[in-house]
């Protein structure tokens, strides 16, 4: 398998679950969409089901995973249907998938910006 990269992580204050956050950047109507998703929630999925991601941090043994869809549109209902069924799936192994909508009255902003807002709202530590 090659390197798998993870857009962001931090732990829930609160939950002490670890978020894994996967930026979705391309439109939901970009031709093969649902198919990058899938291969990219996988690659999560891989690192957290074998150990790799508790080798790499130590520190989140123990604690609960979720993936999440950072996105600036919500799916159409079809894309949001194949995404229930993947996370009716994870949550069989433990792992929550949830998606996340970032819009401001209409603005948009760059990831770099929401994540440094919500950190500064739910704190925790971002890496």
């Amino acid at each position: 398998m090659g390197e798998i990269i993870v857009d962001r992580i931090f732990e829930e204050p609160r939950t002490g679950t670890v978020i894994l956050s996967l930026h979705q950047l391309e439109p939901w109507d970009t031709p093969g969409i649902m198919e990058q998703l899938r291969m990219r929630v996988t690659s999560y999925v891989t690192v957290i089901r074998d150990g790799l991601f508790i080798q790499q941090y130590p520190q989140y043994d123990g604690c609960t995973f979720r993936i999440r869809i950072l996105c600036e549109q919500m799916p159409p209902n079809d894309i949001q249907l194949q995404i229930d069924e993947i996370n009716g799936k994870l949550r069989a192994m433990g792992i929550e998938l949830e998606v996340l909508c970032i819009t401001v009255g209409g603005k948009k902003f760059s990831f770099g910006e929401i994540v440094r807002h919500f950190m500064r709202l739910f704190g925790g530590s971002g890496s």
